[in-house]
């Protein structure tokens, strides 16, 4: 009885709304399969995608999550999710990205995984708008698949590919 009470309660927990603005897109090609593009949504300043600025007027050390869903704005899903998250950090001429990336074909329980050794960010675009972070780049990510958090399979691997463009809001 208790683990379906915490069962339902983590499932309340996760419910993600159904964002009706599209700030963005990724599209990628994982494993070497045809280009697919997941949006970038929210409403007003709630999504499960952000923008967090850890000093007031400057970029350094900032970091942003895109949580990219392959249905139309305004749907739930919780499958076939692409999510990258990233910290900026300075070098000449701009930002380089230190960056994770997820490809869930079920939210944590099928899922190919990259860490920062095995993903790079390209930055094409990083600018502030009235608070905002306009971000844009490549990336390229040798991910290994994971059924839950403890069965990781270092000998399945893929290699995903894309790019991405986005605007977020300021947490």
């Amino acid at each position: 009885m208790l683990s379906r009470l915490i069962a339902v309660a983590m499932v309340i927990a996760l419910a993600s709304p159904g964002y009706s603005e599209t700030w963005g897109t990724i599209t990628a090609s994982i494993g070497g399969e045809a280009e697919r593009t997941w949006f970038i949504t929210g409403e007003g300043d709630e999504s499960q995608s952000s923008f967090i600025q850890v000093m007031p007027g400057k970029l350094s050390a900032a970091s942003f999550i895109l949580w990219g869903t392959a249905d139309e704005p305004g749907d739930e899903n919780w499958r076939d999710v692409m999510h990258l998250r990233a910290t900026l950090m300075p070098e000449p001429g701009g930002f380089a990205a230190v960056s994770n990336l997820d490809y869930m074909e079920e939210f944590n329980t099928k899922y190919w995984t990259a860490d920062a050794e095995n993903s790079e960010v390209v930055l094409s675009v990083v600018e502030q708008i009235d608070g905002n972070l306009h971000v844009a780049g490549t990336f390229t990510a040798e991910a290994i698949y994971a059924e839950g958090y403890e069965n990781i399979d270092p000998t399945r691997t893929t290699t995903i590919v894309g790019r991405f463009d986005v605007t977020l809001p300021m947490d």
